[in-house]
């Protein structure tokens, strides 16, 4: 039996005799009992017992344990780490201000007259001719800037074009892949799968839709040096990175165009393969973007692209409930399957990668 288990009973057993021992005597006063003289006789000793068992059990005082000094070389060691730590995270935020400052700076470069071949008004329609600094169509008369060497079919012809303002922060260009990857995008199998979708084009067109930051941009075209690689994006940041990386790699077959993904500015059937590596998930009805790539695509040209889809390991499933909100076009693997197929996608192979699936089909 623990110590502390017998002071509480002893402790238990002298307060039962306390009160034993004082209990009242009679109202009438008479003469003393043996019991009176024992009660005289024992009660002061049951005082002076519990007097020795209450401090027994009082708590004890934990002992405060002793501050160490630190030595000289624990404080230098603190301040290397510390300012190792803050001089990598200067150097990180330099760096992407520096690629943000390259990235808008004007190339004035001409527009390329290839671009003729492929381009329409939005939705689809008939060729584009150029006219100055603007593109015209011939059938209905309206007019789309070209901008340092861009056609742009989203702002009016005399909105300016101003380039130097930026839509996407840096943090948001250094924090967004790193979502991504945490959500478990395989970045190495879509590259792959884009470049897959390049070389299907061989020496025709191939479309980015809509462009990424240019990773897997300049893969495609790396891999099929004889396609023409044409970037579409709704965003300045996007078409101008992918172009600042372009001009860094010594890429001339990279092309951009500034249009909205559901009426791509391309005429119908002119695609040899599409790469759609942003996410579905994006669209709030990504029928309307499928079916575009679909129209512009050849006849047995590969679509391929990726998409957070619901179903797959519980801790990323939580990770989407939780962005569910930010993600308009979020939807389980069948949903997605079912999409595909009924805008006129046929041989569909899924490929599941965390809270990713990559898609690929062939059009009919």
């Amino acid at each position: 039996m623990k110590t502390e288990t017998l002071f509480d009973l002893a402790s238990l057993g002298l307060r039962a005799a306390e009160a034993a021992l004082r209990r009242r005597r009679p109202a009438s006063p008479g003469p003393d009992t043996r019991a009176d003289r024992l009660v005289r006789r024992a009660l002061p000793v049951a005082e002076k017992a519990l007097a020795r068992v209450v401090p027994l059990r009082a708590p004890v005082a934990k002992k405060e344990r002793p501050v160490r000094r630190r030595s000289r070389a624990g404080f230098a060691s603190t301040a290397i780490l510390g300012a190792a730590v803050a001089g990598a995270a200067a150097y990180i935020v330099v760096k992407e201000q520096q690629r943000v400052r390259a990235r808008y700076a004007p190339l004035r470069a001409p527009f390329r007259p290839e671009l003729l071949d492929v381009l329409a008004p939005p939705g689809g329609g008939g060729r584009l001719a150029q006219s100055g600094d603007c593109l015209t169509d011939p059938h209905s008369g309206a007019v789309y800037a070209i901008i340092d060497g861009i056609p742009d079919f989203i702002a009016p012809s005399n909105a300016g074009g101003n380039l130097l303002a930026s839509e996407d922060s840096w943090l948001q260009d250094l924090v967004r892949p790193l979502a991504l990857q945490a959500m478990g995008r395989n970045r190495a199998g879509d590259a792959a799968l884009a470049a897959a979708i390049s070389g299907a084009a061989g020496g025709g067109w191939a479309l980015s839709d809509p462009s990424g930051r240019g990773t897997y941009e300049i893969e495609m075209a790396r891999a099929n040096p004889r396609a023409h690689i044409l970037c579409l994006s709704n965003k300045w940041d996007v078409l101008l990175e992918v172009r600042r990386r372009a001009t860094e790699a010594g890429l001339a077959n990279l092309y951009f165009v500034r249009g909205i993904p559901r009426l791509l500015p391309v005429r119908d059937g002119v695609i040899g393969g599409i790469w759609s590596g942003t996410g579905l998930h994006r669209y709030p009805r990504a029928e309307r973007e499928l079916t575009q790539m679909v129209r512009v695509a050849k006849a047995g040209a590969p679509v391929a692209g990726t998409s957070l889809v619901r179903g797959g390991p519980a801790l990323y499933d939580l990770a989407l409930s939780l962005a569910a909100p930010y993600l308009p076009g979020l939807n389980n693997l069948d949903s997605n399957s079912t999409l595909l197929e009924a805008v006129g996608l046929k041989e569909i192979r899924l490929f599941r990668d965390g809270a990713f699936v990559r898609f690929m089909g062939v059009r009919a």
